[in-house]
């Protein structure tokens, strides 16, 4: 390895402690605002999906989708927490991804195989559309508005991904580097992509395991995912699965 020089080793570690102090700062001007407590509520309720309902009914090499999706989502809630908006914005769609491979592959176990010795790679679109049209889910997707939404929102969160648009950037003209800032606008953006990205996921997911929640089970979970969904997805889970959630 290459010997790092005094001069390199000092800058290094004035950035590191520039670090620490802006981040300790952004953290404790934003921390308590309650969309962010909103946002961790939300990471509860898919934790419990992910332990309660998925958990026991799928492959636990399957399973690891939901796993990485819950804690993109928590990656998400922390970079946001102290201002790394594009980051922030870039684990939301991660999880998204995450959550549908989760459905795709508990139902294709050679095709899980094959994805675990680099074999194989389906490719998002295809992967959204095997989503929308899998028959537990097809039959809520244009009620609950989730056809038309999961193609918009993995849209706009591809343009922070790929830094397609000049609206996603943490820089400026000025040219200096912003890896973090409180900008209460930004904050708000973000809140909104991720509520609509828990709506998504907590749409497939209850959709996908809507047996699951037959009758009076998981009254606490529903309790707890009361904030997390649209009425219009609330409306069409009762209508279509008799699934109550208020």
């Amino acid at each position: 390895m290459t010997d790092i020089s005094p001069e390199i080793d000092e800058n290094y570690q004035n950035f590191i402690e520039l670090l620490k102090s802006k981040l300790t700062q952004n953290i404790d001007q934003i921390s308590s605002d309650p969309r962010l407590k909103n946002a961790y509520a939300r990471a509860g309720a898919l934790n419990a999906i992910k332990l309660d309902v998925s958990n026991p009914n799928v492959v636990p090499e399957a399973q690891a989708f939901l796993v990485e999706a819950h804690n993109d989502i928590l990656v998400s809630l922390v970079t946001a927490s102290f201002g790394s908006w594009r980051s922030s914005l870039q684990s939301l769609r991660s999880a998204l991804e995450n959550t549908m491979a989760c459905i795709y592959y508990a139902e294709h176990p050679v095709e899980l195989y094959k994805w675990s010795k680099s074999l194989y790679y389906i490719q998002q679109k295809h992967l959204r559309l095997y989503i929308l049209d899998h028959p537990n889910i097809l039959k809520i997707s244009d009620a609950s508005g989730l056809k038309q939404n999961l193609g918009n929102e993995y849209e706009t969160l591809s343009k922070a991904v790929h830094a397609s648009n000049s609206l996603f950037r943490m820089t400026d003209n000025n040219g200096k580097t912003n890896f973090a800032s409180v900008d209460i606008a930004e904050l708000g953006k973000w809140s909104a992509r991720e509520r609509a990205v828990s709506n998504l996921i907590f749409t497939m997911l209850i959709a996908y395991f809507h047996h699951e929640f037959d009758g009076a089970k998981r009254k606490t979970l529903r309790e707890s995912l009361s904030r997390g969904i649209s009425q219009k997805t609330k409306d069409a889970l009762n209508v279509t699965y008799s699934i109550n959630i208020k």
